[in-house]
């Protein structure tokens, strides 16, 4: 594995690649890059997205990964519908925050409708760019010209075509293309284009919608597919962070003596963060589990203790409600309630969950003077090298996020954490660091999914009309956003905010909020439904 420190175009050049595009209305110079609010490249080029080699073969660029989808061969799928060329000539590059755009988060069930729509709008952009030149060479109209496989020919005579490779030659087009919609919630969901060129009726289709293999499959099953954690960078070294034994426990004292029987083991401290480092990886778990740091935590502090965790879901409604998210009179709710002849009353209890992977997380950074480059599984690349250089102090445009696919999940995954874990303690070795988090690691500090207490109440009259129904939620609060969550940042000092906190006291935020756990407050909503219904004899079924 070496580094990318190519542009993006001295990227594609190597690749024997040339950008494709061209010019509707105002061209936007090299300089338009830095004035979209999009981090990384902008989106509103084409040639972010699209490029064609002199052999004719395609590059897709996407900022979506796959998380064991199939998100590579569909992209490839959507590309060559609209380019019309085989679906074996596309290739697709993920995740590599230096030459691939950002479109946001990679949540698995988005990724047809917002991940590979400004592919399509890209591609059918691009056709359209090559039909004109080849009327143009040809000279021929563009509505007596077809294209099969790459080729742009008269209709009915394939013999007499010319390929995209010959057209795109050695010139260079531009394009400007029209985002829809800009603000940060646009940019975390993924950024979408309008449409130019007319894209495919799905009656034309003849790509999308067939059964291609997907090209990770093989090497997945011949066990050579190279993950996050098959990853090896030279002179790279193996860490291990330790942990402290609670959340807002701080380090009083720690010494490096007993690693001076272990080959290479050093110990590296940033503030509340400590970690050790070691040329093999059984030495480096053997350092952390050597050390015997001292904490103060919370309670040493006198600090107002959490509720207590085997009552969670007593505690969830009582405690302080910060977020209230009411849409309805509660007094129409009671006189509802009253007036039914049929009432239901459940309380549903739901715990908190752990992704439990059954692969660690994982993942190397190389952070250097002026540069660092990471390789993670994160499902935001993008997101994930901009919080991590802002951690280290860094340009944004000085970090590289590289992906690899990493062990599969649901939601924010801890891979985020591995990557900032080895960024700090490279920053401090100078080395490239490898961190795998252990099991104890995975199952104490993963991002986790809320514990969460409903209570629903309903009431229907004899002929099943409802004359109220009542759904209550109470879950712990979070930052909902994608900044400064990282557990390293919090442990060195300066991250954006984690809760409110304070020297003097603490405190645990709770939401009251209909729209968390939006997948179990429908279930149980139809569940409850059902049982009405039943009772006045209606099948809602029917």
């Amino acid at each position: 594995m070496t580094h990318v420190h190519a542009t993006r175009r001295e990227f594609m050049h190597r690749a024997g690649a040339l950008f494709v595009g061209f010019s509707l209305g105002q061209a936007k110079g090299a300089a338009a890059q830095n004035e979209s609010p999009i981090r990384g490249l902008d989106p509103a080029n084409l040639d972010t997205w699209i490029a064609i080699a002199r052999d004719g073969n395609v590059s897709v660029f996407s900022g979506r990964v796959d998380l064991g989808t199939g998100t590579e061969i569909m992209l490839a799928q959507f590309a060559a519908e609209e380019l019309d060329v085989p679906v074996g000539r596309v290739s697709v590059i993920m995740g590599d925050t230096r030459v691939t755009p950002d479109q946001g988060t990679t949540p698995a069930s988005l990724n047809v409708i917002r991940g590979s729509q400004p592919i399509r709008i890209a591609a059918a952009q691009a056709r359209a760019a090559l039909m004109s030149i080849a009327s143009e060479k040809l000279g021929i109209a563009e509505t007596y010209l077809e294209v099969s496989e790459g080729i742009v020919h008269p209709i009915g005579r394939p013999d007499d075509g010319i390929s995209y490779g010959a057209l795109i030659g050695d010139r260079s087009f531009s394009i400007t293309l029209e985002l829809d919609g800009t603000t940060e919630e646009d940019i975390s969901r993924g950024v979408m284009l309008k449409a130019g060129a007319p894209l495919k009726a799905a009656g034309d289709y003849r790509v999308i919608g067939q059964s291609v293999p997907r090209p990770d499959i093989p090497a997945k099953v011949a066990g050579t597919y190279e993950y996050v954690h098959n990853v090896r960078v030279p002179g790279m070294l193996h860490g291990r962070v330790v942990r402290p034994p609670a959340l807002g426990a701080s380090l009083v004292a720690v010494s490096e003596t007993p690693l001076r029987d272990i080959p290479g083991a050093r110990m590296l401290r940033r503030n509340n963060f400590l970690g050790v480092v070691a040329p093999r990886e059984e030495d480096a778990i053997r350092a952390a589990r050597a050390l015997t740091p001292e904490w103060r935590t919370l309670e040493s502090q006198t600090i107002k203790p959490l509720p207590d965790f085997d009552r969670i879901h007593d505690e969830l409604p009582i405690q302080p409600v910060v977020a209230d998210i009411i849409s309805y009179d509660e007094r129409d709710i009671a006189a509802g309630l009253a007036k039914g002849r049929h009432r239901l009353k459940a309380r549903y209890d739901f715990p908190f969950q752990e992704h439990a992977m059954i692969g660690p997380s994982c993942a190397i950074a190389d952070v250097r003077a002026g540069h660092a480059t990471l390789w993670s599984g994160s499902q935001w690349p993008q997101g994930d090298r901009s919080d991590i250089a802002a951690m280290l102090g860094m340009a944004t445009d000085d970090v590289q996020l590289i992906w690899h696919a990493g062990s599969g999940s649901y939601g924010r995954l801890a891979c985020d954490d591995a990557a900032a874990d080895a960024a700090v303690m490279s920053q401090i070795i100078g080395r490239p660091v490898r961190v795998q988090w252990m099991r104890e690691d995975e199952h104490g500090w993963e991002p986790l999914s809320p514990a969460m207490t409903m209570s629903i109440e309903g009431a229907c009259d004899e002929n099943g009309r409802m004359t109220a129904f009542d759904y209550l939620q109470f879950s712990p609060s979070h930052s909902t956003g994608e900044r400064g969550n990282h557990l390293a940042w919090h442990l060195i000092g300066g991250a954006p905010g984690w809760g409110r906190m304070s020297g003097a006291g603490a405190e645990l935020w709770y939401d009251c909020e209909a729209k968390r756990g939006r997948n179990i407050c429908r279930a149980l909503v139809a569940r409850n439904l059902f049982t009405l219904a039943r009772r006045v004899s209606i099948d809602l079924c029917v």
